[in-house]
């Protein structure tokens, strides 16, 4: 019996918390809460609706962590959703647990909370949502991009 556990445990091990920028594949490959809620994860209509229409100069900085149970639930929702918009781009950061990463982007963006999603327009921030979305994060970034279009989109 005591063999067969220990054969077990040497067969599997936890993937290394991530830290720094990490690409998309790797995350959902590497690390099985993420995939788990990118494939269980699926867009209303209606969202799907909203994040097509989202302009091509909008894009995100990802600050999360791979043990934080906020980001591998809502992480893998922002995923999914750039996958119905794909001019859409994402940098996904993973931090450790002091909420720090070895290029000090978290520190320079005031990252205090996983998961923080950054929305920026032509690389400029226009909001963010933080840890736990208020609606859903679909619904809580559109209200980001549509509230920053309507201050633009005065009479011409």
């Amino acid at each position: 019996m005591l063999a067969s556990l220990t054969a077990c445990n040497s067969t599997y091990e936890k993937p290394k918390m991530a830290v720094g920028n990490i690409k998309q594949t790797h995350l959902l490959t590497t690390y099985q809460p993420f995939k788990a809620y990118f494939e269980q994860f699926s867009l209303t209509t209606e969202q799907i609706a909203k994040v097509k229409a989202w302009p091509n100069n909008i894009s995100f900085a990802v600050y999360f962590g791979t043990w934080c149970p906020d980001s591998q639930r809502e992480v893998p929702k922002l995923l999914k959703a750039l996958t119905v918009n794909r001019q859409l781009h994402a940098d996904l950061i993973a931090l450790d647990m002091h909420k720090s990463d070895p290029n000090n982007l978290a520190k320079k963006a005031n990252i205090k909370f996983t998961a923080t999603f950054v929305v920026l327009k032509a690389g400029k921030e226009i909001g963010r949502v933080v840890e736990r979305p208020k609606n859903n994060l679909i619904d809580d970034i559109d209200a980001i991009i549509q509230s920053n279009s309507a201050s633009i989109a005065v009479d011409g």
